[in-house]
């Protein structure tokens, strides 16, 4: 895969866990400063992932999906978000999508 198409699946990545990570908290009736609170991260910080300015790392995945009382399959799956990167739910594919990623 050449660099091109790996940096457009992490875009893509990014997008999903911002559009999940909103979606999340909203669910669960946190404000960003509250569930950076509960998370040990700053406010900022959170806010940052849903615009998707930050790209998400593991450790901050797992310190969300534990304030917000989910698993973190639930914040980076593309079959959760609302859309992908062709508008459409979820992937056609798991497994291009996994090649994608390698």
């Amino acid at each position: 895969m050449d660099e091109a198409a790996r940096e457009a699946f992490r875009e893509e990545v990014t997008r999903d866990f911002a559009a999940n990570l909103k979606r999340e908290r909203k669910a669960a009736g946190l404000t960003q400063e509250k569930l950076g609170f509960e998370a040990g991260i700053n406010r900022t910080h959170v806010g940052y992932l849903e615009r998707r300015q930050r790209p998400p790392e593991l450790p901050t995945i797992r310190l969300l999906a534990q304030a917000l009382g989910i698993s973190s399959d639930r914040l980076v799956d593309p079959q959760i978000s609302d859309t992908n990167s062709s508008g459409k739910e979820g992937y056609s594919s798991k497994k291009s999508a996994a090649r994608a990623w390698r």
